[in-house]
């Protein structure tokens, strides 16, 4: 629902874009008006899980990942942002694993900037790479280590 300033201020923005843009990022062109509507597609996330961490709620994320994705980064930057809003701003922790050895998987943290070099976003996340995760041994913890260590040879059938 619009609030009151909302229609005068789109006015704003559409009386002289230039002027706002150049006020804005000094030094940038205006290049068009876009529609200001932002369509969200229904994703799904392979993993979303409600977990506590020294008492306090928060959202583990967790994507699976079998082939290479250069932008990956900013995925999970969009299911984290919309599972935090889904579920009452709560942070959300997100993590990667790849199913196969990629001699080249991007790393955290996704950086995006400006032409000029300025940071606009900075997003971390984990990335656990199955193939160089250690074997189980005696008395350590093993958790999903016996799976990771069973996997091994089914990893290079995905």
């Amino acid at each position: 629902m619009p609030k009151p300033y909302d229609d005068a201020m789109k006015k704003l923005v559409g009386g002289n874009p230039q002027d706002l843009v150049s006020w804005v990022i000094p030094g940038a062109q205006f290049g068009k008006q876009l529609p200001l509507e932002l369509s969200v597609e229904n994703i799904y996330a392979d993993g979303l899980l409600q977990a506590t961490l020294d008492g306090k709620e928060f959202l583990a994320h967790i994507e699976f990942q079998s082939s290479y994705d250069g932008r990956i980064g900013e995925r999970l930057l969009e299911y984290n942002v919309l599972a935090s809003r889904q579920y009452n701003y709560l942070p959300v922790y997100s993590c990667v694993i790849y199913l196969k050895n990629h001699s080249n998987v991007p790393r955290s943290p996704f950086q995006k900037g400006l032409p000029n070099g300025e940071e606009v976003v900075r997003f971390h996340y984990r990335s656990i790479e199955l193939g160089n995760q250690p074997h189980p041994t005696p008395g350590r913890p093993q958790g999903y280590a016996p799976t990771i260590h069973a996997e091994s040879s089914w990893q290079a059938r995905v």
